[in-house]
């Protein structure tokens, strides 16, 4: 069992170093990693056999003194890991290769957000982008889901009005594929980190600002989940005492003041109190009035346009989050801070410009003279592509167990 243990060690050692480098050959690995070219090549054997590396065609002549080595790299076109996140009421789902290089994308509604319509949804998109998996797919689903997640599960999902709604066990069924779920700030954090905003350093914080609010914590180049899985919470944090009512049941949470939930709420609240048009035209009023509520899209666009009211929420908003952040930042002195999510998505430069002045009003000098703080990178598709990276994670195993059985 040891020996089988220390092998599979090596093998995902080995893989890590290939891709670290690009391109690499046998004794450049033994030579990193502090192998003897005998474990690497054993190693290196069962990654060919599993399709996860590849030869170079050429031999690479400066690599050695003797005999030239041949270069390795992982394989490019032979598996795929699928990914999921949910924004905005759409579920976005990916494929990409090993690389984790995007090579599909596909969208499903979820209008009316209920449990039932998302499960239907996850079901739906997964079906559909692994139809058109080119060639062999990893055997697990990644999936970023709002709320609070653990063992598959969505514990609770306030802002939506969820509560224990079993996302694997639902992918399982339907399916019949595991899968690994996650928060979907979370998910957006570690594409962020990998490939957007977060890329070269060490200490990260991302911070979701979407129906709810999250932060997720990179320290030392590995994501902070706490003991239960549901670090980072901030949503639910208490930042003005005999503020608004939240959804969790208490009063003053940031997510009550600053979330896309509670701009929404807080705008047809002063519509409700003050009948009519704030400033003409005005096309948040004309929303309300036809809908009950002014969609995010209109309350953002508004305010950068100068609208009284939705520039007024905008900015107690931007207010809380900053000073939200700064906390953060006082707390585990990152080296950047990410902000995403689908407000930051709608409110665009106006919203993060005042995010930002907020945290430089609030925060400590001696932690934001090392802070960057700065937009995600990759936008909406952020989340499904982190999905993807937590399958990624496992890919030496899933070849592994999904490999077709070696002839002999």
């Amino acid at each position: 069992m040891l020996s089988k243990q220390i092998e599979q060690r090596n093998q995902n050692n080995v893989l890590q170093c290939i891709e670290q480098a690009g391109e690499i050959s046998r004794a450049g690995v033994a030579k990193q990693l502090g192998l003897s070219r005998t474990t690497v090549s054993t190693a290196v054997s069962r990654l060919l056999e599993a399709a996860l590396v590849r030869e170079a065609d050429q031999a690479d002549a400066s690599q050695s003194r003797g005999r030239p080595g041949i270069p390795l790299s992982l394989t490019e076109d032979v598996w795929y890991a699928a990914g999921a996140s949910y924004i905005d009421r759409e579920l976005l789902f990916v494929l990409t290769d090993l690389h984790g290089r995007i090579v599909d994308r596909h969208e499903v509604p979820v209008p009316d957000e209920t449990p039932e319509q998302f499960l239907a949804g996850l079901t739906e998109g997964f079906a559909a982008i692994l139809r058109r998996c080119p060639a062999r797919l990893l055997p697990l689903l990644g999936v970023g889901t709002p709320g609070m997640v653990n063992h598959g599960r969505i514990l609770l999902a306030s802002d939506m009005g969820w509560q224990n709604v079993d996302v694997a066990g639902h992918l399982a069924r339907t399916l019949g594929y595991p899968s690994v779920v996650v928060n979907r700030h979370w998910a957006s954090c570690l594409s962020e980190y990998h490939f957007g905003a977060g890329r070269g350093v060490q200490s990260l914080i991302y911070v979701g600002i979407s129906t709810g609010i999250a932060a997720s914590i990179i320290l030392d180049g590995k994501l902070f989940t706490g003991a239960d899985h549901i670090a980072g919470e901030i949503g639910h944090t208490v930042v003005r005492r005999n503020g608004p009512r939240c959804s969790c049941g208490r009063r003053g949470c940031l997510h009550a003041i600053a979330s896309e939930l509670a701009l929404r709420r807080h705008v047809s609240e002063y519509y409700a109190a003050h009948p009519g048009p704030a400033t003409a035209p005005d096309p948040v009023w004309e929303a309300v009035r036809a809908d009950g509520e002014a969609p995010i899209g209109v309350i953002c666009r508004a305010a950068a346009a100068g609208h009284p009211v939705a520039g007024s929420e905008l900015s107690t908003a931007a207010l809380y989050l900053g000073l939200s952040i700064s906390n953060l930042t006082s707390m585990f002195n990152p080296q950047r801070v990410v902000l995403g999510g689908s407000l930051i998505d709608h409110g665009g430069s106006l919203l993060t410009g005042r995010i930002i002045d907020s945290v430089r009003a609030h925060g400590s000098a001696d932690t934001l003279d090392a802070v960057d703080i700065r937009p995600w990178a990759l936008g909406r598709y952020s989340g499904a592509l982190g999905g993807a990276l937590l399958v990624l994670d496992h890919k030496r195993a899933l070849a592994v167990s999904a490999a077709p059985p070696a002839e002999g």
